[in-house]
């Protein structure tokens, strides 16, 4: 295993796109990653205007599918300049043999900088589903400082139905839902259920804390080829290389994983905040 520095340097970015972040990183300094096989480059991208792009790129085209296969857990660990900075750590659970509904806890933990001063951001996320992936509700509390905002949010006649708190002043919003909206962890559940394929597109629709608020977002995952790609412990294993493009409105958060032939994200990284995240054991977790 490679010595990797305990110290923690505070992360420099914004509280929205960490939470947006946190939602793929499921790192430190590495060498450039050589592609296997030449990969075919988009032509540049525009900027975006929300409003000239085909409504098709944001629509889902795949909605809950294969049922709960059984309990499964992971463990993310963050990096950023060889110092780790944070973990993430999901599991996911049965009510019972009898039950056909699927709980996931998602628990994330990452050292900020908001002006001068180092904070712990803590966000803590469960939710309930059915056992082919439909959301049921959910409830999550953000801890930034000594700042909590509690949500709890319920599917309900076509709608989400999200109630925040903060500071004892309760708001509710309506989100809109389809039968292809997914949950909080949908793109961990289809990467999953149904590994990508090299050039193949998947777009998602699903709720994302952004700014302390759930919104609708569509995430589109382009697999672009096989890489040989350095991990953890100075390893390089083979694996899909997968681009991620979070749509919130105007705005996009984009960044790449690398993903296993079982669907397992082994490693993330956002290239804005220069972050990279790897699935680790039990172990290395405790470890770092």
């Amino acid at each position: 295993m490679t010595k990797i520095s305990t110290r923690t340097p505070a992360a420099r970015f914004s509280p929205t796109r960490i939470a947006a972040l946190l939602v793929f990183f499921l790192g430190c300094d590495v060498l450039e990653r050589p592609p296997l096989r030449p990969v075919q480059e988009d032509a540049p991208r525009q900027p975006t205007d929300v409003a000239a792009e085909d409504p098709a790129e944001f629509e889902a085209v795949e909605p809950p599918g294969a049922p709960f296969e059984g309990a499964w857990e992971k463990r993310v660990a963050y990096f950023i300049r060889n110092q780790h900075v944070g973990n993430v750590h999901l599991t996911a659970s049965a009510l019972s043999s009898q039950s056909q509904s699927v709980v996931y806890q998602v628990d994330h933990w990452l050292k900020v900088r908001r002006g001068t001063a180092a904070v712990i951001q803590r966000l803590s996320e469960q939710s309930s589903e059915t056992a082919d992936g439909s959301l049921l509700g959910f409830q999550s509390s953000l801890h930034v400082g000594p700042a909590v905002t509690s949500l709890r949010g319920k599917v309900e006649d076509g709608l989400l139905k999200v109630q925040r708190l903060r500071g004892g002043d309760p708001a509710e919003e309506q989100l809109p839902w389809t039968t292809t909206s997914r949950g909080l962890v949908a793109v961990e559940q289809s990467l999953r259920r149904q590994p990508l394929q090299e050039g193949e597109t998947r777009r998602l629709r699903m709720p994302m804390m952004l700014s302390a608020k759930y919104q609708m977002v569509t995430v589109r995952l382009q697999a672009r080829g096989k890489a040989s790609v350095p991990m953890l412990d100075g390893q390089s294993q083979t694996l899909l290389e997968i681009e991620s493009r979070v749509q919130a409105g105007d705005q996009q958060i984009e960044s790449v994983m690398w993903a296993n032939d079982d669907g397992h994200v082994l490693r993330t990284y956002a290239p804005a905040i220069q972050m990279f995240a790897y699935r680790v054991d039990e172990p290395t977790d405790e470890a770092l």
